[in-house]
């Protein structure tokens, strides 16, 4: 590719055999100790109905939808309740959103529950659902060489309340 002029698309991956290179989130500061996940709701799909009242009313009965999901024992260690509002902040971002604790997660992890607060879609942002768009960066880093697709499944962050 570099001899037909493309130098700025890395094709380190490009082998014939399987290479493992390590997943730029381990590029995060040692205090974002949080994967922040990403899952799609059916209800929402896509955020392109979001801004239907019956769908958010359907959606809000979703375990989790309109809240991010966190471990109970990682919540009470940080001095979390169910219901608070914390801030989650990655190397690009942050977004503030409210708790709801349960077991089936991992310790490290929270989950964001769908595609809400896209910046094309201010329907979206009155919802007042955390998006994960906010703390991911858009960088070729964070491209996918294979497809060209933007990384938007996970990302490392810190959280905290308010001092």
């Amino acid at each position: 590719m570099i001899e037909k002029g493309i130098d700025w698309w890395p094709t380190d991956e490009y082998t014939a055999l399987p290479v493992y290179f390590p997943p730029v989130l381990e590029d995060a500061p040692p205090d974002h100790d949080f994967y922040v996940v990403n899952c799609r709701v059916a209800s929402t799909s896509w955020g392109a109905n979001v801004g239907l009242p019956w769908v958010n009313e359907i959606s809000a009965q979703l375990r989790g939808v309109g809240n991010v999901l966190m471990n109970a024992k990682a919540a009470k260690a940080k001095g979390i309740k169910d219901g608070d509002e914390i801030w989650i902040e990655s190397t690009t971002g942050k977004i503030k959103q409210k708790v709801k604790l349960c077991q089936g997660i991992r310790p490290d992890c929270l989950l964001i529950s769908g595609q809400f607060g896209q910046w094309a879609m201010p329907v979206a942002k009155e919802t007042k659902r955390a998006s994960i768009s906010t703390l991911l960066p858009i960088s070729i880093a964070w491209t996918d060489k294979m497809t060209g697709n933007q990384q938007w499944i996970v990302v490392k962050a810190k959280i905290y309340k308010d001092k």
